[in-house]
């Protein structure tokens, strides 16, 4: 009687734990209590060996048959069925083009966060209702395991081919401390089209279209397909899930939960995107994607939370706000019952039930510009997307390319909420973009247009933004006359859609943006029509350029810059002074845009004498350099990194050390990427071990392209 009551009280440990390392994530596999159903598994972790859970970090708490992909299923536990084919599979796959896992087999997957490498120990205990058995044994422990943070991988699970266009398909495991409470789970699947990347090749553009198509079936279009959402709660326009586990894809659930949603499908996707990068050893310093409907809508927000990764993002047919008056008699928000969801229901008075958002981070120290949007955690998500408010907000960011559309005619997402407001901002925004307004289009695919700049913006070269734009009439390539008022009284009208400018990928008659420590110029070239009707004439005109994105100028409030135009010949057209305002930007006036092209170029005359820091908060001494504390020193000294108003810099991987007669003694390893403030520590010794003799030293550096030195002292 007393060992059935025991029994029943504490069910069997799991059995044959075991585990492994790889690209930053520990494999626990193990053999389930099969005598039972509904128990939990508890996952323990300490760096020395487990002999009792008392004196172990608990990581995590799995259910059973956690080998189950429950993305691949619908609720109701049957497979997703927007696609057939060997794409779906019922459980898990571990390894490379391996068999699943069996259905007693328990999976967890440990992202590494310490990055020192060191030895780990794990133990599996099995949980009935409220009771632990915490018995530890051989069978559910296992250890030591090497462990140290790393770029996460992925898993290949499939090869398929299908009309000479082959996918490879795989599962990707993010942080179960991030994504432990989203209740799509923390596994995802993505396919890519390998016609697409090659080693060392070109970053593919992604591609987001419509509901529901964005799937990891997607077209080959895509690149990058990823997991289907729609047996399983829409997502919100491809920004993110409800965090919670209650959450069930329903309106009602979402706003009456009124919980932190975050940014779980852009995570995901710039996950995928990295994880591509490095697969393909890919150094393209851009990122490209385009989307429709749904997707367009994500379009601003990817623009919008990486300014610093995503250089280029075509918008077609999306939504720039979501609290926005009704598309019916009941005053209905667009896309009601899937924007609800996640975001909570808009109130244009009472606010109370619209959720906050988290942005989460990725702590990617070749990536870190990737956090950047995490400042903003907490604030309303219907603040946060809407697109001229949020942009507005950080007028003083750098963002990429953005080109976008909106339809006279889409009764879907209606211009007169979504584009007029965004057109009226985007005009004098100062940033970098093209806008166009097509009275006759609906919500339909394939009509966006743009300047052909948007393939060659690069993370590594500055680039213009545009204020003072005035519209003009547009005439598609194909059809000069399509533009004329088809809309009531309305016009087609483009903005920027027809000026274009030198850059490293693509100089204009030998001609690009030039950027030294001191000065910055662009050449400006207006684009001619293809197809214009007989006597068409271009019709030259002017609009302000605020130099975004410097690799090398910095510029701070109350600088004083000269700046001139001139037609490519050299001769002087316009010249003066402006002063930098306190967004640390510059305004350069009337830069003309024609067909024989324009220089702009702007020289710094003097700094600001003054330390005012401007609303950035940034004073004036804070320029990019390199800082010796202390100095003179000994034995050893710290070596910090500033870099001005940057999110992050690129380095050029290293330090250099030199004597005064420029002998090199030392070369000392750095991140690629920095923050400011990164530091490292010089123990006065030189590349041989030894301790350097008493004397002047110069430690030189880059930083986004640019040599900073400075002098130290080894003193005796």
């Amino acid at each position: 009687m007393i060992g059935v009551l025991a029994l029943s009280l504490f069910s069997a440990q799991p059995s044959d734990v075991t585990g492994f390392f790889r690209e930053g994530q520990t494999f626990l596999t193990w053999e389930e209590d099969n005598s039972q159903t509904d128990e939990k598994y508890r996952v323990y972790r300490s760096i020395s060996q487990i002999t009792d859970i008392s004196s172990a970090d608990l990581v995590a708490e799995i259910n059973e048959g956690s080998s189950v992909w429950r993305e691949m299923h619908k609720n109701n536990g049957s497979p997703v069925d927007f696609c057939s084919g060997d794409q779906i599979i019922d459980r898990f796959v571990i390894f490379n083009d391996s068999a699943q896992l069996s259905a007693t087999t328990g999976l967890f997957v440990h992202t590494v966060h310490e990055t020192v490498l060191e030895n780990y120990y794990y133990a599996v205990t099995t949980v009935t209702g409220t009771s632990e058995n915490a018995a530890i044994g051989p069978s559910n422990t296992c250890g030591p395991i090497s462990e140290v943070k790393q770029p996460t991988g992925a898993v290949r699970y499939l090869t398929s081919s299908a009309s000479g266009t082959v996918k490879e398909w795989y599962a990707m495991w993010l942080d179960y401390a991030l994504f432990k409470e989203n209740y799509m789970g923390y596994a995802f699947p993505v396919a890519f089209t390998m016609s697409s990347f090659s080693q060392g090749g070109a970053m593919p553009r992604l591609y987001l279209d419509g509901i529901g198509t964005m799937n990891v079936c997607a077209a080959n279009y895509a690149n990058y397909g990823q997991g289907d959402l729609r047996d399983q709660g829409i997502p919100t326009w491809y920004f993110g899930y409800h965090k919670s586990r209650n959450f069930d894809g329903t309106s009602t659930v979402g706003y009456a939960l009124h919980d932190t949603i975050a940014n779980y499908i852009q995570y995901r996707i710039i996950q995928s995107a990295l994880w591509a990068r490095r697969k393909f050893n890919i150094t393209d310093p851009r990122f490209k994607m385009e989307g429709f409907s749904m997707g367009g809508s994500g379009m601003y927000g990817f623009f919008m939370a990486f300014p610093s990764f995503v250089t280029y993002a075509g918008a077609q047919e999306g939504l720039t706000q979501y609290r926005v008056p009704g598309i019916n008699s009941n005053g209905d928000t667009i896309w009601a019952s899937s924007a609800w969801g996640n975001y909570g229901r808009p109130n244009f008075s009472d606010h109370s039930q619209e959720n906050p958002v988290t942005f989460l981070p990725f702590n990617d120290p070749a990536y870190p510009e990737l956090d950047w949007v995490t400042q903003y955690n907490g604030m309303n998500v219907y603040d946060v997307r809407d697109v001229a408010n949020f942009m507005s907000i950080n007028t003083a960011k750098s963002f990429g390319l953005l080109a976008a559309i909106h339809g006279g005619r889409d009764g879907s997402i209606p211009y007169d909420r979504n584009g007029a407001h965004f057109e009226a901002y985007i005009k004098d925004s100062r940033h970098c973009f093209t806008y166009y307004y097509k009275a006759e289009a609906g919500h339909s695919s394939g009509q966006l247009q743009s300047n052909g700049m948007g393939d060659r913006i690069r993370w590594d070269e500055s680039r213009p933004g545009f204020s003072h734009v005035p519209p003009r009439i547009v005439y598609l390539w194909n059809n000069y006359n399509s533009g004329l008022s088809y809309y009531g009284t309305d016009t087609s009208r483009g903005y920027c859609l027809d000026v274009k400018w030198g850059c490293i990928d693509a100089p204009i008659g030998g001609r690009k943006i030039e950027e030294t420590d001191s000065s910055w110029s662009i050449p400006v070239f207006g684009i001619p029509l293809s197809n214009a009707p007989v006597g068409y004439i271009f019709g030259d005109y002017t609009l302000d350029i605020t130099p975004r994105n410097l690799q090398q100028l910095e510029v701070w409030y109350q600088d004083t810059f000269t700046y001139e135009i001139t037609d490519t010949a050299g001769n002087i057209e316009a010249s003066g002074e402006i002063i930098a305002d306190s967004l640390n930007l510059l305004l350069i006036p009337n830069v003309p845009v024609r067909l024989n092209g324009a220089i702009a170029q702007v020289t710094l005359k003097s700094r600001s004498p003054s330390t005012a820091t401007g609303v950035l908060g940034k004073k004036n001494d804070l320029k990019t350099g390199i800082a010796i504390i202390p100095n003179p020193f000994n034995p050893s000294t710290l070596i910090s990194f500033s870099i001005g108003q940057k999110y992050s810099a690129r380095t050029s991987g290293k330090i250099s050390i030199f004597t005064i007669r420029g002998e090199l003694v030392r070369t000392m390893p750095v991140s690629w990427r920095i923050r400011d403030g990164y530091s490292l520590c010089w123990d006065g010794k030189g590349d041989s071990g030894r301790t350097l003799g008493a004397g002047v030293y110069l430690i030189s550096a880059a930083i986004d392209g640019k040599n900073v030195e400075k002098i130290a002292v080894l003193s005796k």
